[in-house]
């Protein structure tokens, strides 16, 4: 009953890992019948799944929000630019009007610049043309003042500027402090855009995350798979040879040779073993659904697992891993990306905040955080890849325990069938040993493939993501 208890304790775990994964990749399958066998490699499964749109469905309709965002972002950044400069040449044009408006001489000259551009020109336009020419020519501008005059003389087009700026500012430009100029036009400018475009950057890397997790989760379905393959041959194998047996002692029980307790207790064990069978290619399929739904394809559509059995993967050294997480984890990376913002946006405000401002302090203050958040976020990971590695070699030595258990298991079976043969035992031992071994076998197939799993979940780990206990087979 243990036994059993616990072939069937590893179905479910393999179910629920199964049944985990869908949820979170929004997927669906296509529903359009295809009669065609697909023959799958683990490579090509993981191409399959990569380029199934449902599994970035979400991810796809958010990043065209945030383009929408971007855009309209920088459609205010551009009018907040526009503005400051329309100010900014207005205060250039109003200065101007002031110092010719002051001095007599530079008027007598903007005025003829004025008329001399006025088309058509009335007999009385060109009676005051003559007229400022010669007051002109009664008072001469100084080297100092033609170069003065030469910058801030006025052209007809530039009064038509004067006009809207009026219109749009008053009779005189605004002049605003340091301070309302910053949260008027430069926080609208410089932080709204950049910030969403740091969402961008953070979608990405969610999506560098997500196909990542794409590709453990199709790699590890496909192992289980594979393993369950494994398993059913195996222990199809040992029903027919046990279903032979069975029905050669049906016949020394018909024939008086063997009492009919011994059939009935070894077709209790050959029922067992045919429930097992039944109970795995269940899961089998289960799986294989779930694999269908992340590829893309028909549900109804039959597929061809070509992999062989897994083979163990190389743990490379905690501190690789460690070094390799600090600069390629995705948090890591938006934890610095927050960080960046933070500076830019407290380089800006430096121009124009005073160091005892609280907005400023606010400011430097938001710095330190996403550092320390930074830092929090190192430390966890250092954390979590030690853990991680700790639990991989945990692993290891369970792998070599089972392993010894089913040595010792198949020597144990030997030794019984020599004692069937010899007819000190009965067939219903031989036939609870054969399941035991089996048991056996599945449990270091089954802690094989989990020290796998664990292995490229560390080595995912320690480079995208996603986290190791956060990863979407679960974690322990």
């Amino acid at each position: 009953m243990k036994k059993r208890s616990f072939l069937i304790g590893m179905l479910c775990a393999l179910i629920i890992s199964a049944i985990v994964i869908s949820p979170i990749l929004n997927i669906k399958a296509s529903n359009t019948e295809d009669n065609t066998v697909l023959n799958l490699t683990k490579e090509k499964a993981v191409e399959m799944a990569l380029s199934n749109v449902d599994n970035f469905q979400k991810l796809n309709t958010l990043s065209k929000n945030m383009d929408i965002q971007l855009d309209m972002a920088l459609d205010l950044k551009e009018k907040m630019q526009e503005t400051l400069d329309a100010i900014q040449d207005y205060k250039n044009l109003y200065s101007r009007i002031q110092k010719i408006e002051g001095n007599p001489a530079y008027d007598l000259r903007q005025q003829l610049i004025l008329l001399n551009n006025k088309n058509p020109k009335s007999p009385e336009d060109e009676e005051m043309i003559k007229k400022l020419e010669e007051e002109i020519a009664n008072s001469p501008l100084s080297e100092e003042q033609e170069k003065e005059w030469g910058k801030i003389k006025l052209l007809p087009g530039q009064f038509v500027k004067i006009e809207v700026y009026k219109r749009m500012f008053g009779g005189k430009p605004p002049n605003y402090t340091a301070k309302e100029e910053f949260n008027m036009f430069i926080k609208n400018r410089d932080f709204v855009w950049y910030s969403v475009d740091k969402e961008i950057k953070k979608l990405d890397l969610s999506k560098e995350a997500a196909t990542e997790s794409i590709k453990n989760s199709v790699a590890e379905l496909y192992d289980n798979i594979v393993q369950l393959k494994d398993a059913i041959n195996l222990q199809e194998n040992v029903y027919n040879n046990q279903k032979r047996e069975y029905d050669n002692l049906v016949i020394r029980v018909n024939q008086g040779q063997a009492p009919e307790t011994e059939k009935i207790i070894a077709e209790t064990e050959l029922n067992k073993l045919k429930f097992q069978i039944s109970s795995i290619k269940r899961t089998r399929e289960n799986l294989e659904m779930t694999l269908k739904k992340l590829l893309g394809v028909s549900l109804t559509r039959n597929i061809n697992i070509e992999g062989q059995h897994i083979s163990l993967e190389s743990i490379p050294s905690i501190e690789s891993l460690v070094n390799n997480a600090l600069s390629e984890r995705s948090e890591i990376k938006s934890a610095q990306i927050d960080i960046n913002v933070k500076e830019r946006e407290l380089d800006i405000a430096k121009g124009y905040l005073n160091s005892e401002d609280s907005e400023l302090k606010k400011a430097e203050s938001e710095v330190v955080q996403k550092k320390l958040i930074l830092s929090n976020v190192e430390n966890n990971i250092k954390s979590e890849m030690n853990k991680a590695f700790l639990e991989v070699q945990e692993k290891e030595s369970i792998v070599g325990l089972n392993k010894a258990k089913l040595e010792n298991n198949k020597k144990q079976l030997e030794l019984m069938e020599q004692r069937y043969k010899q007819g000190i035992i009965p067939m219903s031992t031989v036939l609870s040993f054969n399941l035991a071994i089996l048991s056996s076998e599945m449990e270091y197939q089954n802690s094989m493939l989990d020290l796998n799993k664990s292995i490229n979940k560390l080595k995912s780990a320690s480079e995208i993501g996603p986290s190791y206990y956060e990863s979407i087979s679960g974690g322990k």
